[in-house]
């Protein structure tokens, strides 16, 4: 499930704080698919997407389509998510989109609300998306709104979400809006020229084998690296990106988790979207099978961004073959269990342990009932 508390940014967009996230108004449908767009920072297809309402704050979220072959139970599991996500924090009334086909849509639509209502979220708008129209389902019930006079055809309101006014809006304040989700994953797949020119790039000056006399620490090393590269763009080069790779590896190969945690434990939640353009780009340059460590350090930052589909993507590439690291699994553990990027305080001490001990790092949230596993 894909959880997001506020509009996706591009990477490229912006190279200091977060912009300002967009309040909007919503008066139709049409608004309503748009608000979504604007939210994930993505247009989403075959899923659900639940929408928290003002004035209430919380993740938003999508989850994809049940299977048909799941059935009725397959509609209340997918709905029991999002309900979870809404109940832990504290959220009681939602909007809901199904983003489907019309009739599938129609299908479905039952299950979820009663399910919902069963949880004591209140659906105050419910929605049917088909990519080029959408239908209205009574809230409370999941039944279609509005038949023509036969009761035999549907009543539709067409819509195109990317040239809504809504996602124009959000393209000027640096939010692009993407057209699907695999254009996010594409933004953090390998870029060949950029694996190639950081593959074949060395740098003695990073490698611990050839320091001499005192010096600063992998892990001091790497803080200055992330710091500089996510405040000043001009400096995220193939010369920073290949010395936080390799460093990054190397540290990973010796067990030592202080030097990756030095790159996300004392960042604020403010400064978070730009440590996402640097990690992108860091990511983009990792071959497959090198990414773990630089993509769950993404997955991170995208989270602490509100930018939860990108994190997912960035948890996808630490997956790639096979890979698994303690962050990755730290930052899954937090979207799942929705928690906002809000409760985040940045670490002043950390116990930290290899990706093959036994030990968790202590991870401050406030109003945090448990300690997220690592």
């Amino acid at each position: 499930m894909d959880h997001n508390t506020a509009p996706h940014s591009s990477p490229s967009s912006r190279s200091r704080r977060s912009a300002p996230r967009p309040r909007l108004t919503v008066t139709s449908p049409p608004d309503l698919v748009a608000a979504v767009a604007v939210a994930l920072g993505f247009v989403p297809t075959e899923s659900v997407v639940m929408l928290v309402l003002a004035p209430a704050s919380g993740p938003h979220a999508r989850i994809d389509l049940p299977y048909p072959r799941e059935g009725e139970e397959g509609v209340r599991s997918v709905a029991r998510v999002l309900a979870a996500a809404g109940i832990r924090n504290h959220v009681d009334q939602v909007a809901l989109v199904v983003f489907a086909e019309h009739h599938r849509a129609m299908s479905i639509a039952p299950g979820l609300a009663t399910t919902m209502a069963a949880a004591g979220i209140e659906v105050t708008a419910f929605l049917g998306a088909d990519g080029a129209s959408c239908l209205e389902f009574v809230p409370s019930t999941g039944e279609v709104r509005g038949r023509d006079r036969g009761g035999s055809d549907l009543v539709t309101q067409p819509y195109e979400v990317l040239a809504h006014p809504f996602v124009a809006r959000a393209v000027a304040d640096g939010l692009p809006v993407r057209r699907d989700r695999s254009e996010l994953e594409e933004m953090i797949a390998p870029q060949g020229d950029a694996v190639s020119r950081v593959a074949s790039h060395t740098c003695p000056r990073c490698l611990r084998a050839q320091q001499s006399g005192p010096g600063p620490s992998d892990a001091e090393r790497i803080r200055g690296w992330t710091r500089r590269g996510a405040r000043f763009p001009s400096t995220r080069d193939e010369h920073l990106v290949a010395c936080l790779l390799k460093v990054l590896d190397d540290a990973a190969r010796a067990g030592d988790s202080d030097v990756r945690d030095a790159t996300w434990s004392w960042v604020h939640r403010s400064e978070a979207a730009r440590h996402v353009d640097l990690w992108v780009a860091v990511v983009r340059a990792a071959p497959v099978g090198r990414a773990v460590q630089a993509a769950s350090v993404l997955a991170f930052h995208a989270w602490l961004a509100g930018q939860g589909a990108l994190a997912w993507c960035a948890l996808d590439r630490v997956a790639e073959r096979g890979g698994s690291s303690s962050l990755a699994t730290l930052v899954r553990d937090l979207m799942e269990r929705s928690v906002p990027p809000h409760s985040w305080d940045p670490l002043t001490a950390v116990e930290v342990v290899s990706d093959a001990g036994a030990s968790t790092s202590v991870v401050p949230l406030r109003g945090a009932t448990t300690t997220p596993p690592v």
